[in-house]
């Protein structure tokens, strides 16, 4: 159970609100902060829902009620018992549409106020507020459960030594140059610079550069390991995508980076998409390499491993790009916190990020609209009304895409039959095991 942002204010006419205040003090999984009244008074706003408890005909309540000017209809709810039905001529001559009947339509007022809520508890609050541009980065790769706590100690305690060097790997998106940055920044000295790789990464010897000191960046070309050598400042050396280096720079570096790292004075953090280790059994990464940048490492989670994050990056993003281009950005559909739950975000938390950029750009009113996304909405389901995304989930599951308009419970139970035994190898007697059913069976199903 959490608490809601919002507050659900009551008034009534009931001398007595205890029941009523029972009845929606809990909403699906929030826990409401209510408020009984008799004051007629609106906070326009904060998010607030109010309830509107009309017992009686001629309710003092609801008369003085409808002389309050310029009221937010969306956020009134009006609960009538039998004899007050004939106050709804009242309400609706005034624009007022929520209107509910009790106890009837108890189960449809909660289901539209949960609907409320879970809009009203977008971009009111960021868990990022007040955060520094290093502790926001944490946090935004991290997260704020427990194991993130973990984690950010771990980075933190491996980042006050520069005789460490890291690896960090992960999809793209998951901002490792971002978290280079960080690393950095902790337990700075005067005239540490951070020295960036700029790919490509010449096999002929020429080497880009970017410098970032305390009061100044600037780019510089060299042309060979022996410029090279006398370029690289005390400080962080970062090696951006190290996956995507050739063979013979690789070879080049790690005899050159080996020897500055003898001298204390430079940390190297390289960053990949790839896991080294395997690219190295298979000739494509130089093993020396890979030993001398691994004396610690860090495999970052996808976002879409993440489902306890989303939201509150989410909001934290609606906030930034609202404030950046001065949009006022107050609700969101209900269905896009749906959308943001299901869709992959293969592009993790880069492509979270443009994809509020550009639906707050787009935005023309107040409330996020769903529409406002489709330039992450892609419709790439194949006609087969099936697609496998095994490729990006974790060794022990399956993820299935299903179009259920034309896939039948039969060909639901053979695709996912194929993908457990696809997972065990073709081992059709553990892939069997794991299903409760027979080899036969299994037989029967996939031929």
């Amino acid at each position: 159970m959490k608490e809601s942002q919002a507050k659900l204010y009551l008034i009534s006419d009931m001398g007595s609100n205890n029941q009523v205040e029972n009845l929606f003090g809990e909403i699906g999984d929030y826990r409401l902060d209510v408020v009984s009244t008799n004051d007629i008074t609106f906070d326009q706003k904060s998010p607030s829902i109010y309830i509107i408890l009309i017992t009686m005909e001629d309710s003092p309540v609801l008369e003085k009620l409808l002389k309050v000017k310029n009221i937010r209809k969306d956020r009134v709810v009006f609960l009538l018992t039998e004899s007050s039905a004939r106050s709804v001529i009242k309400l609706v001559r005034k624009g007022f549409s929520k209107i509910y009947e009790i106890p009837e339509d108890i189960k449809e007022l909660k289901n539209f106020l949960l609907s409320e809520l879970k809009g009203l508890d977008v971009n009111f609050r960021s868990k990022f507020r007040g955060l520094s541009g290093d502790e926001e980065n944490l946090r935004l790769i991290f997260g704020f459960g427990r194991d993130s706590e973990k984690q950010i100690k771990k980075i933190k305690d491996t980042s006050r030594s520069k005789k460490i060097n890291i690896i960090l790997e992960g999809e793209f998106g998951l901002l490792k140059s971002n978290l280079a940055h960080s690393i950095h920044s902790v337990n700075l000295k005067k005239n540490d610079c951070f020295t960036e790789f700029i790919l490509p990464y010449s096999d002929v010897g020429k080497y880009s550069l970017k410098i970032e000191s305390e009061d100044a960046t600037w780019y510089k070309d060299v042309d060979n390991e022996s410029s090279l050598a006398k370029t690289l400042f005390p400080g962080t050396i970062l090696l951006n995508n190290v996956h995507e280096m050739s063979l013979p720079v690789q070879k080049r570096l790690s005899t050159l980076l080996a020897s500055l790292s003898g001298q204390n004075l430079h940390r190297i953090i390289a960053t990949t998409e790839e896991d080294l280790f395997s690219l190295c059994k298979k000739g494509k990464f130089d093993e020396r390499f890979y030993y001398f940048l691994n004396t610690a490492h860090f495999t970052l989670v996808p976002l879409r491993f993440r489902k306890d994050d989303i939201q509150n990056i989410f909001e934290h993003f609606i906030l930034e790009h609202s404030n950046r281009f001065s949009k006022e950005i107050t609700k969101i559909d209900n269905e896009i916190l749906d959308f943001i739950y299901s869709y992959p975000w293969l592009g993790n938390i880069q492509e979270l990020s443009n994809a509020v950029e550009n639906a707050v750009t787009l935005s023309g009113s107040t409330t996020l609209k769903i529409d406002d996304f489709t330039n992450v909405i892609h419709k790439n389901t194949p006609k087969t009304g099936y697609k496998s995304l095994n490729s990006d989930v974790l060794p022990d599951q399956i993820l299935l895409e299903i179009n259920f308009n034309n896939t039948s419970l039969d060909e639901l139970t053979t695709m996912y039959v194929k993908d457990v035994l696809s997972k065990m190898n073709n081992n059709k007697s553990r892939t069997a095991e794991i299903l409760g059913i027979t080899r036969p069976t299994l037989q029967k199903i996939i031929s």
